[in-house]
Parts: C-alpha cells; structure tokens; sequence
C-alpha cells in the first residue's frame, strides 16, 4: 500500500514539472512571437549615384549600389550618370531616376533584365551600347517600364539594336518580358538583321513616343515577332530605315497602331512605312506620307499567303504623296480613309499598257448577259441583286438588310463594256491588272463596279457565267455632304456636296474574270450599277440625284481607267 502512495506522489511529481516546462516554452515562443511582431518591416531605402566611375568596389558608382541594393530600393543621380564598361544585370526590381545618361564605352550591351524582374526608368538616355547577338541598348525579358527615356547610338549583330524585349516560349505557349514606353525616343539606333529600334517578342504598350533614325534589314524603326502582342498610339515613326518595312515590320499576333505619324521612312525592298507578314495589324487614324519603297508599298506592303489577314485600316486613315505607291497587297478600309492621291492627280495616270497604248472597250449593252443582269437587278431575289443590297448596307451603315433598316432599294444597270485582250506588262502569264473606279453620288445612292465571271469551260471568250461585285481596295473616299481636302481636283461630273469614292479592283491573268486563255493577257467585262435607297423622305423631297449617263464611267471606262500592272504572283 506505502508503494502505491510512492508511485502515485512520483507521477504527480513528473506531471507537475512537465507542466512547469510547457509553461516556461510557451512563455519564450510567446515572447518570441512578440520580439519578431514588433520588428518594422524592411523599407524600401533610396540610394544616390554620386560618381561616373564603373566599379563594384566603389562606393557611390552604379555599378555598387546596383550590387548593394535590394528589391524595392530606387536610384538617383548626383553625378549626370554613369559611364560603364561592361555590361550591368539589374536581377533586382528596380527604380532608376534621372536626370541622367548612362553610357557603355566598352563593347557591351548597357543593361540586361532577367524575367521576374520588375524595374522602371525615368529621364535616363541609354546610349553606346553594342551586343553580338540581341539588344544593344537593352535586353529585356522582365518588366520595364520607360518614361521620358532616350535609347538611342546602340547597335546588335543580330535584333533589336535599341532594345530587344520579349521571348515567346513555343513549349508552354507564354510570352516573357513586357515593354511600356511613355514619351521616349528611340533614335539613331541599328540592327544588323530586325528590329533597329525596337524589337518586340512579346507584349508592348508605347504611348506619344517616337522612333527615328533607326536602321535594320527588316523593320527599321521596329519588328513585331510572330506571337507578339503591341500598342503604339500618338506616336511619330519617321525617318527609318529597312530592306523590307521602313517604320514597322510586323509578324505579330495582335497590333493596333492609333494616332501615329509615319513620314519618311525608306525601304530599298517593300514597305517604306509598314509591312506587313501575316500578322494582325489595325491602323487608326494614322497619317502615312512621304514614304518610299524600292519595288513596292511605299506606304503600306502586306503579303498575302494562303490563310493570311489584311491590314484594317480605319478612322480616317491618310495614306498620301508615298512613292511608287501607296498601299500594295492585302487590306480593307472602313471607308473613312483616303488612301492614294485625289482623282485628277498623278496617280490615276495612265500606265502599264504594251507600247503605252491604252485598250479599246467595246461597248456590249443590249447583249444577253448584259440584258440578264439587268432583268436580275430588278428581282429581288437573285444574287447580283443580293450582293448591291449587302454592299449598299454596308456603305450607308445601316444595320441589318437594306429592306428591312431602309424603306427598299432600288437599282439598275448604268452601262456595260468589254475589254478584249489588254496585254500585261508581265508576258509571263502570272501577272494581274489593277483597276481603279472612280464615282460620285448623292446622299443614299452608291455607284458599283461589277465584273463578269468567265462561264465555265467556254469556248466563246466572252461567254459570262454572272455578274459580281469584287472585293473592292479602297483608295479615295469623301463622303457626301463632306467637304473636299485641300489639294483635291474632282472629276468634271462631280457636283458639289456628293460623295466621291476611288477603288481599287484586281482581275488576275488566267484568273475568274479573265475570258480568255492566254497568257499575259486579258479580257474582261465590266458594268456600273446604280443604287439608291428609297425612303419616305427621298420620295417627297427628292434626293438631288445625278442623272448624267456619263458619271459613273467618266473614270471607268475612259481615259481615267486605271490598269496597273501588279508584280507577278510569287514575288
């Protein structure tokens, strides 16, 4: 029984100083906790450049304070900047604030930015740097930001002589490195291959910047790589040049261009001012003058490829004085835009014909196709009929069909003539021509060119399968009631307050509506239809329309028709 007690007195014992050490561990951790509460975070500290000297070791130079600094941190300049030797990695977040100029003097990039970094830069010129391979200026796979900056003297062997920014990953299908750019100049920058002023891989922002003096093979003001995304508003894109794209040279996936300038930028090859490579490109409200190119697109070039997009040019784009042309291949125009010089001017010169000679249309009105498409216009439910109606939905605007947003329409076939056998400037068999089409109108009335379809398997040149509406280029446009721009001459049959439209039409050798089957030449018909959409108001107050036979064709079917000789196909 005495050992029991015993046992008992000696357990309690044991628990008794169990207890008394939990309570003296909580009460250490507890201080512990309070100790490591009570610490004030880490500030973000600021550190100031006072010497031009480049190295580690030396307090007050970049380099040091770079080395020193931690995420978070910002750098000011006492000293106007810094003259490096060598490449710096900011491998850190970053803010980097001038006034200064920051200047490689060896045969270095200046800066290099891994990804998962984020550093910003204000009021600094990044100039003098060199690289073998990519960004001379600047390497960029993290997160910069640029305000009031100036790259500019930079070079690279290989992309993006001022900055190089963004890798695509093709595994994981993800874009590393986001470029902004606010008020910066890019200037005076190379690249032995793309990208003389900027090379974009992967997400770009530039708001009110300009780039100018840059120089590269292809894109000399700046490239936009495959799978790339950009935004480049209020900007200026001048004096840049390429073999191919002057300004821009574009692969990407998503680019908007808004309230940019481009002037003066040179290609030896195509696109002085943009070319465009199968990417995605919409250009709004841009001026786009006094830009050359050595075989084509002196203001625009984009290729066509099976599956390829057009260039979408819209809010009143100018396209003007480039040289020797102004928008070449594949695009589309909301209609606000004036593309190409005004009716009158040079541009609408005749050319490309064997010897100079122009071609004799012979007028074809009272045949059976012709009395065909004019007995279709007046069935509302044909095709030709079906195709004014869309196309005069789309011109007026009108949501919906035309019989439904309007009161009707009506339409009519205006005059019709054949061109037989107009040789090409390319005898090869693989050439195109270009037909422009200039007309007038008033309001709620549209004039078209339609073009008829060789009938299947003919043996008679001119057998015609139907009359379609092409897919028309845009070149010239004033809508009615709007004044006409300075510099403008119109055609002697236009009146005051009508619309007044130039487009573009492509008949290729061999081709839909060539009805023939020789090679280097072709025969074509055309015709000219009238629309103009009833409503209560035009039936009561009348809608001053033109009744001249003589509108619509003053420029299609005599001295002013344009037939352009294109490039050959595969070039």
């Amino acid at each position: 029984m005495r050992r029991v007690m015993a046992d008992k007195e000696m357990k309690s014992a044991m628990h008794t100083g169990r207890s008394v050490k939990l309570l003296r561990y909580f009460a250490v951790s507890g201080a512990a906790l309070l100790m490591f509460w009570s610490v004030p975070a880490v500030e973000a500290k600021t550190w100031t450049v006072t010497t031009t000297a480049d190295s580690r070791m030396k307090e007050g130079s970049l380099r040091y304070i770079v080395a020193k600094a931690t995420g978070g941190d910002t750098i000011l300049f006492s000293s106007g900047g810094a003259n490096l030797t060598s490449e710096i990695v900011l491998d850190k977040s970053l803010a980097l604030v001038g006034p200064a100029t920051i200047k490689q003097t060896g045969w270095e990039r200046v800066f290099s930015i891994p990804a998962g970094t984020t550093v910003t830069m204000e009021n600094l010129t990044i100039t003098g740097g060199s690289a073998d391979y990519y960004g001379g200026g600047i390497y960029n796979e993290g997160m910069l930001t640029m305000t009031g900056c100036t790259v500019s003297d930079n070079r690279s062997a290989r992309d993006g002589g001022g900055v190089y920014s963004g890798v695509y990953d093709y595994s994981t299908q993800t874009r590393t490195g986001t470029l902004t750019l606010t008020n910066c100049t890019v200037r005076n920058n190379a690249a032995t291959f793309s990208g003389g002023g900027v090379f974009n891989g992967a997400t770009m922002t530039s708001n009110g910047c300009a780039f100018s003096g840059n120089s590269a093979y292809w894109g000399g003001g700046l490239l936009m790589e495959s799978n790339s995304h950009a935004s480049i508003s209020e900007g200026v894109i001048e004096n840049n040049a390429a073999t191919d794209g002057g300004g821009l040279f574009n692969k990407g996936y998503v680019q908007n261009i808004q309230g940019t300038s481009f002037k003066r930028n040179n290609a030896e090859g195509k696109g002085g001012a943009i070319y465009g490579s199968n990417g995605i490109l919409t250009v709004t409200a841009c001026a786009i003058s006094a830009n050359s190119a050595g075989s084509g697109g002196g203001g625009i070039y984009n290729t066509y490829i099976p599956g390829g997009r057009p260039i979408e040019l819209k809010g009143g784009v100018l396209v003007t004085n480039n040289t020797p042309d102004q928008v070449n291949g594949y695009y589309v125009s909301d209609g606000s835009c004036i593309i190409g010089d005004a009716a009158g001017s040079k541009s609408v010169a005749l050319s490309g014909f064997a010897q100079g000679s122009a071609p004799k249309p012979r007028k074809t009105s009272g045949e059976s196709d012709v009395d065909a498409a004019e007995q279709a216009l007046k069935d509302s439910g044909s095709d030709l009929f079906t195709l004014v109606k869309k196309s005069m939905n789309a011109d007026l605007g009108a949501s919906g069909e035309v019989s439904a947003a309007l009161s009707g329409m009506n339409a009519k076939l205006y005059d019709a003539f054949a061109y037989e056998n107009v040789p090409l400037a390319d005898a090869s068999g693989k050439g195109e021509l270009v037909i422009e089409f200039t007309a007038s109108w008033p309001e709620r009335a549209r004039y078209y060119a339609a073009f008829a379809e060789c009938g299947d398997g003919a043996a008679d040149a001119l057998s015609v399968k139907g009359y379609v509406i092409a897919e028309r280029g845009v070149q010239f446009e004033v809508k009615p009631g709007q004044p006409l721009p300075d510099g403008v001459t119109p055609p002697d049959f236009y009146e005051e307050g009508e619309g007044l439209m130039t487009w573009r039409n492509v008949i290729a050798d061999n081709g839909p509506f060539d009805h023939n089957l020789q090679d280097g030449m072709v025969t074509f018909r055309a015709a000219s239809i009238r629309a103009e959409a009833r409503t209560a108001a035009a039936a009561s107050g009348g809608s001053g329309c033109s009744t001249s036979a003589a509108s619509p064709f003053a420029l299609l079917f005599g001295a002013p028709l344009l037939l352009l000789p294109r490039r050959k196909r595969g070039n």
